[in-house]
């Protein structure tokens, strides 16, 4: 988190699970709450994983929803593909 001085807060490490390749993150508001929240590609482990954000300043655990089998997620992408006002995640795969 940014002081808003060039200067940072002490890094939080948040694990994505044992055998987990994190390789790629997006970030958008998923739950309406205002806070930013992360989706990460999650190759080693073959899931899509997110964060939620918590009191500004922190995450809850990790979320995860699997891909088919072994397909390794490479990219993720948000956006309402549906149109129905709520967003979607679409991943890439190896």
């Amino acid at each position: 988190m940014g002081y808003g001085n060039g200067t940072f807060k002490e890094e939080i490490i948040y694990s994505s699970g044992v055998g987990s390749h994190p390789y790629a993150v997006a970030s958008s508001h998923f739950n309406n709450d205002t806070r930013l929240d992360l989706v990460i590609a999650n190759e080693g482990t073959d899931n899509i994983g997110i964060f939620f954000a918590y009191n500004y300043t922190s995450f809850q655990s990790q979320m995860t929803f699997s891909s088919n089998d072994s397909l390794q997620p490479t990219g993720v992408v948000i956006r309402d593909f549906n149109n129905d006002i709520y967003l979607d995640i679409a991943a890439t795969l190896k």
